[in-house]
């Protein structure tokens, strides 16, 4: 309970600071980690280091992003647990959502019981989204990954 809390509390400074302060957002996902971004998010981003690299290594190999999900976990680091869920790939807390013309796909990650922190990617666009599911707006946020 505690760690929620502490979450909780991480999230609200991180909404505040995107409100009064938008150094935490960048429209092209990547760069440099900012001040601002919640250090639990910056890990959960950095966990998701080996997929994106993954996913990017297909992106050049191919032309495009995976476009379905066997293609997604033929492009995972081998070895980790991944199943199919529909037509997504769960691998360990992650879902990847393939775009079916290989343009993008899209990541997610539950943060707390409400908030999820996603990875959209559409050509050569990324950038990380809070979703803290509770109503409010989306904040995109700077993660340095």
């Amino acid at each position: 309970m505690k760690a929620n809390t502490v979450i909780a509390l991480s999230l609200a400074t991180l909404a505040l600071a995107a409100c009064d302060n938008r150094s935490n957002t960048n429209p092209r996902g990547g760069g440099g980690a900012s001040g601002n971004a919640d250090p639990a998010l910056v890990r959960l981003a950095q966990e998701a280091l080996p997929l994106m690299r993954g996913l990017e290594r297909c992106r050049a190999a191919y032309g495009s992003y995976p476009p379905n999900p066997e293609a997604t976990m033929g492009c995972l680091p081998n070895g980790a647990p991944m199943s199919r869920q529909g037509h997504f790939v769960r691998i360990g807390e992650w879902l990847i959502s393939p775009d079916a013309t290989g343009a993008g796909y899209t990541m997610s990650r539950q943060v707390d019981a409400r908030a999820m922190l996603l990875r959209r990617c559409i050509k050569q666009m990324c950038r990380w989204i809070l979703d803290p599911g509770d109503g409010r707006p989306s904040l995109e946020v700077k993660l340095g990954t």
